[in-house]
C-alpha cells in the first residue's frame, strides 16, 4: 500500500488530457493504468499495458466461432489457466483497485477484474461492455442474443437476465422491477463511468483507513472525469477542511450551495461553513 502523495503529478495530467481528447469513450486500459500510477510511485503505465498485451498473446479466438465459444475461450484463459478471481480476504484493500497489481496478483475487485476481461478481450477482437449493476460490476458481450453476462469476480460465472433480475429484486426489496430500472442497470456503460466507479471504491477505501489525502485524490480524479458533479465538489470541500485547508474547503462548500441551494444536506453544509469561518 502506498502512502498519500501531495500535489498533482504527470499521471493525473495525462488522465486529464485523455478526457479532453476522448471524453466518455477514453481508452479504459490507459486511464486505469494512469490511476494506478498516480497512486503508486513505482507503477509504470506502459508496463501495465504491456502486461495486458501479454495476457492476450497466444490467445486465438476464431472469427468464425460463435460469441459464446469466443467468450468461453477468453474465460478459460483468464480464470482457469491464469487463475484470476476475486479477492475475498481483503476485499476493499486499495491495491484491489490498481490495474497493475490486479494483473500481477490475479486478484481484485469485481470492476478491476472486469476491466481486465474487457481489455484482454478487446486485444483479441472481442467487444465486451461493462455493466454497472448495483452492488456488483459484471460484463456482457456486445451484440449477443440472448444477452448474457460474465461475473469475473466469481471465476467467470455465466449469468442470465433471470439471475440479475432476482438479485435486483432482492436488493431493492421488491417483487417487481420496472422496465426503466431494468434497462438502466443492465445497459453497457462508457469507460468514463467505469473509471468513476473505480475512484468511488478508492475514495471509500481510503476514507475507511483515515487517509484523507487518498480520498481527496479520488475526488480530484472524479472531478476531471465529470466537472459537473456537485457531490464531488461538496466532498472535496469537506476533505480539504479536514486536512486543514480551511479557506479552500469553504470555497468548495459555498460553491456546492450555490450550485444546489435546495440540496438535501444544505442546512448541514451551511453549518459546517459557519463553523469553518469561525475557525479562520
Amino acid at each position: 500500500m502506498t502512502a498519500s502523495m501531495p500535489g498533482v503529478g504527470p499521471h493525473r495530467t495525462a488522465l486529464a488530457e485523455l478526457v479532453a481528447v476522448h471524453g466518455g469513450t477514453l481508452p479504459l486500459d490507459r486511464a486505469a493504468a494512469l490511476l494506478a500510477a498516480e497512486e503508486q510511485e513505482a507503477s509504470d503505465p506502459t508496463a501495465t499495458l504491456d502486461s495486458l498485451d501479454a495476457l492476450a498473446d497466444r490467445l486465438h479466438l476464431p472469427e468464425s466461432a460463435s460469441v459464446y465459444e469466443r467468450v468461453a475461450r477468453l474465460s478459460h484463459a483468464l480464470f482457469e489457466v491464469r487463475g484470476f478471481r476475486g479477492d475475498t480476504d481483503e476485499y476493499d484493500a486499495p491495491e484491489n483497485s490498481y490495474l497493475d497489481r490486479v494483473v500481477a496478483r490475479r486478484r481484485g475487485l469485481p470492476i478491476l477484474l472486469c476491466i481486465v476481461f474487457m481489455e484482454v478481450g478487446r486485444r483479441v477482437g472481442l467487444s465486451i461492455e461493462g455493466v454497472s449493476f448495483p452492488g456488483h460490476f459484471v460484463v456482457a458481450p456486445e451484440g449477443a442474443e440472448p444477452r448474457f453476462y460474465i461475473d469475473p469476480f466469481h471465476g467467470g460465472r455465466v449469468l442470465r437476465d433471470a439471475d440479475l433480475r432476482a438479485h435486483l429484486e432482492r436488493t431493492a426489496g421488491t417483487a417487481e422491477v420496472s422496465p426503466e430500472t431494468w434497462a438502466r442497470f443492465t445497459r453497457g456503460v462508457q469507460p468514463r463511468a467505469v473509471l468513476q466507479r473505480v475512484n468511488n471504491n478508492l475514495k471509500r477505501s481510503w476514507a475507511r483507513r483515515g487517509d484523507l489525502a487518498g480520498a481527496l485524490r479520488a475526488v480530484d480524479r472524479n472531478l476531471i472525469l465529470d466537472p459537473s458533479s456537485t457531490l464531488e465538489v461538496r466532498d472535496r470541500g469537506m476533505l480539504l477542511a479536514q486536512l486543514g485547508r480551511l479557506e479552500e474547503g469553504i470555497t468548495h462548500l459555498q460553491r456546492y450551495l450555490e450550485i444546489d441551494p435546495e440540496a438535501w444536506d444544505a442546512d448541514r453544509v451551511q453549518q459546517v461553513v459557519a463553523f469553518l469561518r469561525r475557525r479562520t
